[in-house]
């Protein structure tokens, strides 16, 4: 089989979540026999060398769409193409897709939650802090009347939706719930060109918890309060710094909010807790780690509570998102907890802290779970998905 990947960028897997995950379907997808070829809509990062796949870009979109139709058909064709996969829905990919060849299969794949803001809007709002008139006008605007960007948003989600089921055999998301989400919106349409696909865990699997392990907690993230929602796990460590003197916390990223999420720290008396910035080999502290949080609002999958998983970390995230507990079976290989309630966490993470049993239990619990993401698993549900397309003609 002759696979295409379509993204706006070349696939670097170091660069994105997406392209890392990309990255690892092409190179199970290769180990089973089959041809992929990632086409980037655009010419950024050319200078890269070590792709997993060949890698072409398209030019000139805002130039001459004829041009650029005519470059993807060729590459299409030179590579005798049976799937497109769609990485990023985005104004240039859907044209690609409205002028693939019909005897082509089409799949889009939706990387993030969907209708994510629905129900959410005020918590949102709150978490943005910009020094924008503009931004702060449409803030307090949507915090007075947030029925005013929630039927904006939905009517605009939806036809984003709508375009793509269109012109595609399957809109894949993250997990059956999104696509229960979804059909919430799009009752007219076609039921069946929704799936579901879990994201691969890109990390290696541990076959034993490290006897190195320290008391550490680590929440590993882009610090950018819309969607992860930083400030509220230093709630959470406030309460716990105070209890537990012994154990550390690390926030490990960088990002918009870093400024103002140290100071908050400072402001909260925080003892304990370490800012790292940006780690290139995160690996390390998740083999130290027992416990990776997270604390977003939203999130499409949360891969840092599988890749925490990989190496023992018991994940403790809120279930303020369906996918959560596609990763996460809560006392079993993991916490839930209450959405926005950073005292709920704090108490079920002190749970663990007191009771090594438990602890233990979860660490192998989610060495166990996180199996169930591997790559090999995850990439033969695409191509079971592709082949069922190729087999319906």
């Amino acid at each position: 089989m002759n696979i295409a990947f379509i993204f706006y960028a070349p696939i670097i897997p170091h660069l994105g979540g997406v392209q890392r995950v990309t990255d690892n379907l092409a190179r199970e997808f290769q180990k089973m026999g089959h041809n992929v070829v990632f086409i980037s809509t655009s010419e950024c990062n050319k200078n890269f060398k070590d792709y997993s796949a060949e890698q072409v870009f398209l030019t000139g979109y805002k130039n001459s769409k004829e041009a650029y139709l005519k470059q993807y058909l060729d590459v299409l064709n030179h590579y005798k193409i049976d799937v497109c996969v769609c990485q990023a829905l985005l104004d240039e990919s859907l044209l690609l897709l409205k002028n693939t060849p019909k005897h082509i299969k089409v799949v889009s794949a939706y990387h993030t939650i969907p209708y994510p803001f629905v129900g959410k809007e005020r918590r949102i709002k709150r978490n943005i802090h910009s020094k924008s008139l503009k931004v702060n006008f449409l803030k307090y605007l949507v915090l007075a009347f947030p029925w005013i960007g929630r039927y904006r948003y939905i009517t605009k989600e939806t036809h984003f939706f709508r375009e793509f089921l269109d012109v595609s055999d399957k809109l894949v998301f993250l997990s059956e719930r999104f696509c229960k989400d979804t059909m919430k919106y799009l009752q007219d349409s076609d039921a069946n060109k929704l799936t579901a696909i879990n994201n691969p865990n890109t990390f290696s699997v541990t076959d034993k918890i490290e006897k190195k392990k320290g008391n550490l907690v680590l929440v590993v993230a882009r610090l950018v309060e819309v969607p992860k929602n930083i400030r509220e796990f230093i709630d959470v460590w406030s309460i716990l710094c105070k209890k537990n003197p012994d154990w550390k916390a690390l926030i490990i990223g960088d990002g918009c909010d870093r400024k103002y999420l140290e100071n908050y720290a400072r402001e909260k008396n925080v003892t304990n807790l370490e800012f790292t910035g940006y780690v290139s080999n995160v690996s390390d502290l998740y083999a130290q780690a027992r416990i990776v949080c997270t604390t977003s609002i939203l999130e499409g999958w949360g891969m840092t509570l599988t890749e925490g998983m990989s190496y023992g970390c018991i994940p403790c995230a809120y279930g303020s998102y369906g996918s959560v507990y596609d990763i996460i079976d809560d006392g079993i290989n993991g916490m839930i907890t209450t959405p926005f309630s950073p005292g709920n966490m704090a108490e079920r993470i002190q749970e663990v802290i007191d009771n090594k049993d438990l602890a233990e239990k979860l660490s192998k619990g989610a060495i166990k779970k996180v199996q169930d993401f591997s790559a090999d698993k995850i990439a033969q549900k695409w191509i079971d998905l592709f082949n069922e397309l190729i087999n319906a003609d």
